[in-house]
C-alpha cells in the first residue's frame, strides 16, 4: 500500500514533492486533508502531553493536600505544567534538525519489534504441539516464522 501511494505520488509530483505529500495534490485536496489531518494530530498530541504533564503534577505535587483538591495551586500548577511541556516540545521539534531522522530511526528500531516480531514469537511459545502437529499446523507455525523474519528484515534494512 505504502509502495503504491509513494509511486503514484512522486509520479504526479515529481521532483516538487512537498512535504507532506498531500500538500502537492492541489489547494483544495490539501485544505481538506489538513482538516481531517488536524484534528486527530491535536488530540494524539494532548494525549501524549498529558500523560507526561500528569506524571510531573503527581511528582511536584506528592504529599502535600493540593494534589487532590481543586485549590489555585493545583490548577496553575497543572496549567503551568501543561504550558511549560508544550513549549518545550515545540521548541526541541523545531531545532533539532534531524529530529525526523531521529524519529524515523527510532520507529524503525521499535515499531517492527513490537508489532510483529514479539507478538509472532509470544504465539509460537504458547502452542508448541503445532510445530509437531497436523501440517495445517505446521503451516501456522511456519507463517509465524515467516512473519517473524520479515519483521527482522524490516529492523535490518530500515536502520
Amino acid at each position: 500500500m505504502y509502495l503504491i501511494f509513494s509511486i503514484v505520488t512522486y509520479y504526479y509530483a515529481g521532483i516538487w514533492l512537498s512535504t507532506p505529500a498531500f500538500v502537492s495534490a492541489g489547494t483544495l485536496f490539501k485544505k481538506v486533508s489538513y482538516g481531517v489531518a488536524l484534528p486527530g494530530l491535536i488530540i494524539g498530541d494532548g494525549i501524549y502531553q498529558h500523560v507526561a504533564a500528569k506524571n510531573v503534577f503527581v511528582r511536584t505535587l506528592r504529599d502535600s493536600k493540593h494534589l487532590q483538591t481543586n485549590t489555585v495551586i493545583h490548577w496553575s500548577t497543572w496549567l503551568a505544567i501543561n504550558l511549560v511541556l508544550g513549549v518545550f516540545g515545540y521548541i526541541v521539534a523545531e531545532t533539532v534538525p534531524i529530529l525526523n531522522y531521529l524519529l524515523g530511526l527510532a520507529c524503525t528500531l521499535c515499531s517492527a519489534p513490537f508489532s510483529l516480531i514479539y507478538p509472532m514469537l509470544l504465539w509460537m511459545h504458547d502452542p508448541k504441539a503445532y510445530r509437531n502437529g497436523s501440517v495445517r499446523q505446521k503451516a501456522r507455525c511456519a507463517f509465524h516464522v515467516l512473519i517473524c523474519l520479515l519483521g527482522l528484515f524490516m529492523v535490518v534494512a530500515g536502520t
